[in-house]
């Protein structure tokens, strides 16, 4: 009988990286459920209760009423910050807390969840988009001289790209018995 080599038949696991996937994992599990608990309500009443001074900084304690009927302490940077003046809405979570017996609420403030709706192409920066033409006219000029047999000069690649950029925006219509409509000769 033949020896059997049992380091082939061992499966192979990367323990370490099962443990960083988990913990992604678990961590936009606990972020899905944070934004589900999240709530939208607007300020009725807000009170300075105290400053707290940490590594971090001074964190300024106010407690506020919401219109929705929750209330309870919320820590910002800013002792007088706009973010917490009454008439403001804002989105939260809340947190029931107890210390002898006694129990509070801490309000964390959070960034109103994205909204996003069908259809629509975002923001749209011109002069990005122009930047993006002349890079596409560019770059298939020397694409197209590239595959020419005659020696071309860096003027002749510049005077395509114009060709191109031409054609992008729409100087360019279309192409006719060998030359352009709005009487442009094209290098090609």
């Amino acid at each position: 009988m033949a020896d059997i080599n049992w380091t082939k038949l061992k499966p192979e696991f990367d323990w370490d990286r099962a443990e960083e996937a988990l913990a992604n994992k678990m961590q936009g599990v606990h972020q899905y459920i944070e934004k589900m608990n999240m709530k939208t309500a607007k300020i009725t009443a807000c009170t300075f209760i105290r400053e707290w001074t940490g590594a971090t900084g001074t964190i300024y304690y106010h407690d506020i009423t919401l219109d929705n009927g929750d209330s309870g302490s919320v820590g910002t940077k800013e002792k007088n910050s706009a973010k917490i003046a009454v008439g403001e809405v804002v989105t939260y979570n809340i947190e029931e807390k107890e210390f002898n017996g006694r129990k509070s609420y801490n309000i964390k403030l959070t960034a109103p969840a994205p909204t996003f709706t069908k259809g629509g192409g975002g923001y749209s920066n011109p002069g990005n988009q122009q930047e993006i033409r002349k890079s596409v006219a560019l770059n298939n000029a020397v694409q197209f001289l590239k595959d020419s047999k005659d020696k071309k000069t860096a003027q002749d690649v510049l005077v395509t790209a114009e060709v191109f950029l031409k054609w992008l925006e729409g100087a360019v219509q279309s192409v006719q018995g060998g030359g352009i409509e709005d009487e442009q000769e094209t290098p090609f």
